[in-house]
């Protein structure tokens, strides 16, 4: 995994963010396969966890 500086921060987080859509409850999400999937982003080295208020935002910017 690559990381980079986050903002004016000086954090270094992993350039490959983790949207947690699919941790939101939505229609046919599954807790099981939601939590494998996070711990399988971690255990590669992501560390950028975006969580799901932002992806709204950002989805609904775009439309």
């Amino acid at each position: 995994m690559k990381y980079r500086k986050f903002g004016h921060t000086g954090w270094k987080v992993s350039e490959i963010g983790y949207g947690m859509w699919g941790m939101a409850e939505w229609t046919g999400y599954n807790d099981k396969q939601s939590i494998r999937s996070l711990q399988k982003a971690v255990d590669l080295g992501c560390d950028f966890l975006i969580p799901l208020g932002v992806m709204v935002k950002a989805t609904v910017k775009n439309y």
